[in-house]
């Protein structure tokens, strides 16, 4: 009976973290404002077709409809559920198709693509994880609370949330990673126990990997690490039966994949960013900076920035405990406390593995990856908080027994309560809402658009562009025959919009070049937030 009350009390205190962290990030979703431009690019790649607006026919040096942008965002008939559209995409893209395809699920569904098609998802996605958090903490700490702690340090941290908001496909990826985590203790244990790998486990190995695979290219990355670790452990053991199952399983994930998507082997072999990975191992210079930004980033995003403290102090406990019970002339329990590091050993060497697949994992994608950002190591988050929580948890039991799970409990939440007045949830963009408003009064202008970056930047502003009667976007890096041809073409007697994305200079700068092309009679900055939008006249 009181076993039975028990199991269903943490049932309910499941079942409320997971509302919280629901509620959270609703609420977070709710105060995003603007989008990134890979957002923008997720929107487009699983729902236009040709994937880039950019690249579309008559896109560039030339005049569109406000109309046509705003349809981009509209699902039409003949484009619902066209998965092929969405494949041909991706081979366009850099990316596997795998996230795309439920983004287009839902739009197709909606009839429309918005901020909660994607922060939707990702709740979902959000929750699976942290299920699967609860069950692969049991399994290791054989204890409902500490899994407890461990879902609700994850599921309600600073990077969770960010992740959530965040309409890219890292969320699934975490997901996919912390499913193969678990997939791979089951098959240790599996091994341990009957000294083979079932079926099922096979089975589900295989699927896990291919649709990590199809999730994000890093995920090989984890991959390398983890399986290769779990290879050398049955190579080393001499189970030559399981080994030759398990690499059937995994090579076959890998073929499967390449098979369904070959273009994934020239996006990584000589795709720019392939072609940029490959670079960056060649290049030695600031790696140490690059990491130390890394493990700033998820230090913040996952434990305020207190990792380290608690690192040390649990440091010093653990020093303390050694004098006291090994070293000291008192010699107290040491037999209570040898029986003690045997039964924690099992916990001791899953953190090890995970430590080994975690830094592995970290320290090749701050080599390779083209920025020092928070979305590439989103996946190992409920890893890292495994591993500390673990430490800590191995650390307190030794000292305080069965008042450890309580200490813990106070330490990550105060960490984690804390860091919402200390870190800020990323890629909500707030502060957009004011661009938007000062944009409304010149509803149904004709706008022009400066691109000073790369060709496709200037996508950034697709959800904007719906609002103006036509739009002219000009070629990249700062093209001034475009906007001498837009001037030219059109009767912009009324005035124009004037967008000036990445443009370089002050507005004065801005403009003397400009009146080298076109007669501006005057120019008003309308909104500086992002990028500067004027309004012009003509002479």
């Amino acid at each position: 009976m009181n076993s039975s009350l028990k199991k269903n009390g943490i049932q309910i205190i499941l079942i409320l973290l997971l509302i919280a962290q629901v509620l959270v990030a609703i609420y977070f979703g709710g105060k995003k404002e603007g989008y990134h431009i890979d957002e923008i690019y997720t929107c487009t790649l699983a729902n236009y077709e040709g994937g880039f607006v950019s690249r579309t026919e008559g896109a560039k040096n030339e005049w569109k409809s406000g109309e046509f942008y705003k349809e981009i965002f509209k699902v039409t008939d003949e484009e619902r559920f066209n998965y092929t559209m969405v494949y041909e995409n991706q081979e366009i893209d850099v990316h596997p198709p795998m996230y795309y395809y439920l983004i287009h699920v839902v739009s197709s569904v909606l009839g429309e693509f918005s901020k909660w098609t994607g922060i939707m998802i990702n709740i979902i996605l959000s929750v699976l994880t942290s299920i699967v958090l609860f069950c692969l903490s049991k399994k290791v700490f054989d204890d409902d609370k500490i899994a407890l702690i461990c879902t609700f340090v994850w599921g309600l941290s600073v990077g969770t949330i960010t992740s959530i908001v965040f309409i890219r496909m890292y969320m699934l990826l975490t997901l996919f990673s912390l499913m193969l985590m678990g997939l791979h203790l089951k098959s240790v244990m599996e091994v341990k126990s009957v000294n083979n790998i079932s079926g099922k486990t096979l089975i589900a190995l295989c699927i896990c990997t291919l649709f990590g695979i199809l999730t994000q290219y890093y995920y090989l990355i984890f991959c390398f690490f983890l399986c290769g670790s779990f290879f050398l452990y049955l190579f080393f053991s001499r189970n030559w039966k399981a080994l030759v199952k398990y690499c059937c399983a995994e090579i076959g994930a890998l073929a499967i994949a390449v098979l369904y998507f070959p273009t994934m082997l020239k996006h990584i072999f000589s795709g720019y960013r392939g072609e940029q990975a490959f670079n960056e191992i060649t290049n030695t210079e600031g790696f140490q900076e690059k990491l130390k930004t890394i493990i700033t980033i998820i230090n913040e995003q996952l434990f305020n920035g207190w990792a380290e403290e608690i690192i040390i102090a649990l440091s010093l406990v653990f020093c303390v405990w050694c004098w006291l019970n090994f070293w000291s002339e008192k010699k107290l329990c040491r037999e209570k406390c040898l029986k003690k590091r045997t039964a924690i050993s099992d916990e001791s060497c899953f953190i090890g593995w995970l430590l080994f697949v975690c830094s592995g994992y970290t320290m090749s994608v701050a080599k390779i990856a083209p920025f020092q950002t928070d979305r590439y190591f989103m996946c190992i988050y409920p890893l890292v908080v495994i591993m500390l929580i673990g430490i800590a948890k191995i650390v307190l039991q030794l000292v305080l027994e069965s008042k450890a799970r309580s200490v813990l409990i106070i330490i990550f939440l105060v960490v984690t309560l804390a860091s919402y007045s200390e870190q800020e949830i990323g890629y909500l963009f707030e502060g957009i809402d004011g661009r938007s408003k000062a944009l409304l009064n010149y509803q149904d202008c004709d706008a022009i658009v400066l691109n000073g970056a790369y060709n496709s930047a200037t996508d950034h502003w697709l959800y904007e562009y719906g609002n103006y009667k036509d739009v002219f976007i000009c070629e990249a890096d700062g093209d001034m025959e475009g906007l001498k041809k837009a001037v030219s073409t059109k009767d912009l007697s009324n005035g124009f919009l004037l967008y000036a994305h990445a443009m370089p200079g002050t507005d004065e700068e801005l403009f003397e070049k400009i009146g080298e092309y076109i007669n501006i009679k005057s120019y008003e900055l309308v909104t500086n937030i992002k990028c500067r939008v004027f309004f012009c006249t003509l002479k």
